[in-house]
């Protein structure tokens, strides 16, 4: 034999029924037409649900009753405040949590960043005293610090930002374990920095100065990066067998993200192909341009080269801007987002987006040739 249902004074099922109007709460207490509804907030969480009752009178003593039973239930979750992290601690949980999950390089970054400008004013903070107050202190002295590779000019607003996301992400890993919210850091308003590309006019100049290196290896892949968008490490690691030579193109054997995407090049760059080509047919190396041990050279091969042919035409260059300054040029030229993010083999738009630098003079010849006079009139 079932049990009975509970039921409510009125005779009412103890089973919550849908809401479908907007409630109006007073003293956290709303009618519905049918019953009282609650609704409080305790340490951060929201608790909404039926009073089961018809009368206010009763709705209120069993808000007291539900309020007293959450609270004591919050209370066994609460962590006292000697066991909740320093922020140095705190630090330390953050970067190995994000192990495996971001590059080593920025959590090395990061740690130091923090190490340098935040732990000595915070480290031994415990991490539920620390607020946006605090944090904006620490982030001014920042600001306003000399900065000696600049020669005494200070931080940047870029360098705050950066510094803020990095403490924001700290605080926000202890959430829920050790706090209930992080405190919310504002950034700084910025103006994007411009990075540097090569004009179009200037691209002669420069692949002349790179080939004063008379390093055929060099030349080749400069001109692999700055006219198919490769990576250093995927122009030194090119390999013979995945070029196609009918349709001149060619596809990165290994990528950043594993994507396998064909790329195509010039005449004049298939035309460099085939001199390294010829000087591999002795060493009949699977690599385009091997270094003298027979593995592909290492990373920063290129980088003197790129940087004094940078000088030359006045615009300060790395390899990696090379395949900034492809996705420049492509965009000057017409080509759509979608165009470059494939031919950049980026899974996200935006980051695609960061590598193209365009200006005000591209901005109005793009208005210009859209809305001419004929279009308006």
């Amino acid at each position: 034999m079932s049990k009975p249902v509970k039921k409510t004074p009125s005779g009412m099922n103890r089973k919550m029924k849908p809401v479908k109007k907007a409630l109006k709460f007073i003293d956290g207490l709303a009618w519905t037409g049918t019953v009282w509804y609650y609704r409080f907030v305790i340490r951060g969480k929201p608790y909404l649900g039926s009073t089961f009752c018809v009368s206010k009178s009763d709705a209120r003593e069993e808000l007291i009753k539900i309020k007293a039973k959450k609270l004591k239930e919050s209370d066994k979750g609460l962590i006292r405040s000697k066991d909740i992290p320093t922020f140095k601690e705190a630090v330390d949980l953050w970067y190995n949590s994000r192990l495996g999950k971001r590059s080593q390089v920025y959590l090395d970054i990061a740690k130091k960043q923090l190490e340098n400008h935040v732990i000595p004013k915070l480290g031994t903070i415990r991490c539920n005293q620390i607020n946006y107050d605090v944090v904006e202190l620490v982030l001014n002295d920042y600001l306003h610090s000399n900065n000696l590779q600049y020669k005494d000019k200070g931080h940047n607003i870029g360098g705050y930002n950066t510094l803020a996301s990095w403490i924001s992400a700290v605080l926000g890993n202890l959430v829920p374990t050790y706090l209930e919210v992080a405190p919310k850091i504002k950034l700084e308003r910025a103006q994007k920095k411009r990075k540097p590309y090569i004009p179009i006019d200037q691209i002669g100049a420069f692949l002349a100065e790179v080939d004063r290196t008379e390093n055929l290896h060099v030349s080749v892949a400069v001109r692999a990066m700055l006219s198919m968008g490769l990576r250093e490490s995927e122009a030194l690691g090119m390999k013979w067998e995945n070029f196609n030579w009918t349709e001149n193109t060619y596809c990165p054997d290994k990528t950043k993200g594993k994507e396998c995407q064909w790329l195509a090049f010039d005449g004049a760059t298939a035309e460099w192909f085939k001199k390294v080509q010829e000087e591999n047919l002795e060493r009949k190396s699977e690599w385009v341009i091997p270094a003298e041990d027979g593995l592909p050279h290492r990373k920063q091969f290129t980088k003197k080269a790129v940087a004094r042919a940078g000088i030359k035409i006045g615009v300060k260059l790395s390899p990696h801007r090379l395949r900034g300054s492809y996705a420049t040029l492509l965009a000057k030229d017409g080509a759509s987002a979608f165009v470059i993010q494939n031919s950049l083999r980026h899974k996200d738009i935006k980051t695609s987006e960061g590598y193209i630098e365009l200006g005000i003079e591209d901005i109005k010849k793009a208005n210009s040739k859209l809305w001419g006079a004929d279009k308006l009139a």
